[in-house]
């Protein structure tokens, strides 16, 4: 009886072992790709914008806020619809903002300062000429951009800035050599 047991328990095992290789050899069904994501139209409940999960164009209205889920804070309100090429968003101090154009002129002028101010100068042929940018209370840094020169003798063109005390004004500079001139170009901040 015991031999029968034994014989018995061999054939189960290998019955086992059969059905465990034919399991890891069995041929899958051919693999498929997921399908596309289901479309989110601004109609159903949270696709509306600024959650946009769908390939559909989403705009939103009104003021940005910050929400923790309980409590919504503003952060600035936006005026307008001037986003386009060549525009700057800007606020005021009561963190109303608003598109408006980017403004570089010579010099503040009127209501419509603008944040910088570009300036050149020019140093003729042996000599030196030089450009009042504008305030110290104006502006609160100026910086050389660039120059270009036609540098043709032993002497070196030279172009700078200066704060003056006497004046309270920022001063660009243009220093030519004997036989060739200098154009320096200078920005302001505020």
């Amino acid at each position: 009886m015991k031999s029968q047991i034994k014989s018995f328990a061999y054939v189960l095992f290998g019955a086992l072992c059969m059905l465990a290789v034919a399991q890891v050899f069995a041929q899958s069904p051919p693999w498929t790709p997921p399908g596309n994501p289901p479309e989110c139209l601004s109609t159903t409940l949270g696709c509306n914008a600024p959650i946009n999960v769908g390939r559909t164009l989403q705009t939103k209205d009104g003021s940005l806020a910050i929400t923790n889920g309980m409590l919504s804070v503003p952060i600035f309100q936006l005026t307008g619809n001037g986003a386009a090429s060549d525009k700057i968003l800007r606020s005021d101090g009561s963190g109303v903002a608003s598109w408006g154009n980017l403004i570089v002129s010579e010099g503040p002028e009127g209501p419509n300062e603008p944040f910088f101010d570009a300036f050149s100068v020019n140093g003729s042929v042996g000599g030196s000429a030089q450009k009042n940018m504008g305030s110290t209370a104006i502006w609160s840094a100026c910086f050389l951009t660039g120059f270009t020169t036609d540098n043709t003798s032993s002497s070196r063109p030279a172009c700078k800035i200066v704060k003056s005390s006497a004046s309270s004004s920022w001063i660009l500079y243009a220093v030519a050599g004997s036989s060739d001139t200098v154009h320096c170009y200078a920005m302001c901040i505020r």
